[in-house]
């Protein structure tokens, strides 16, 4: 009859504090690979924007090489240009086109694309130099 009666006050299972740290364990790992998957979003955006900066530059450079004078390059609002040649696609981007040294040769050329994502602002920036 002991027998009987000890294994009867033997309770198998979880305590209550065992069950909550094991949710606990749990939830820490479900959160972090959730913040796993959130950066890396945040990174594709960021990877596919710099892309499409990149190649936007590219499109007006080439422009800038087909310019004849230094006056039609200072000139011209490389922002609307791009505007107009349907190359806004990023939020808020503008084009902003340096020559340094106007007198040098050959002419050292800057070209940044910035834009803002989520607050932040972003930028792509090529250098050139144009022989005329």
């Amino acid at each position: 009859m002991n027998d009987l009666k000890r294994n009867f006050n033997k309770r198998s299972g979880f305590t209550l504090i065992e069950t909550l740290i094991a949710v606990l364990i749990l939830s820490v790992g479900i959160l972090v690979s959730l913040m796993f998957f959130v950066q890396a979003q945040v990174s594709t955006q960021l990877a596919q924007d710099m892309t499409v900066a990149t190649t936007h530059a590219d499109y007006v450079m080439e422009e800038i090489y087909g310019c004849k004078t230094l006056p039609q390059i200072k000139e011209t609002d490389w922002t609307a240009w791009a505007r107009q040649a349907g190359l806004n696609t990023l939020p808020e981007e503008t084009v902003i086109v340096e020559i340094s040294h106007p007198d040098q040769k050959p002419l050292p050329v800057d070209l940044t694309i910035r834009w803002k994502r989520k607050g932040r602002d972003h930028h792509v920036s090529l250098a050139t130099e144009i022989i005329q």
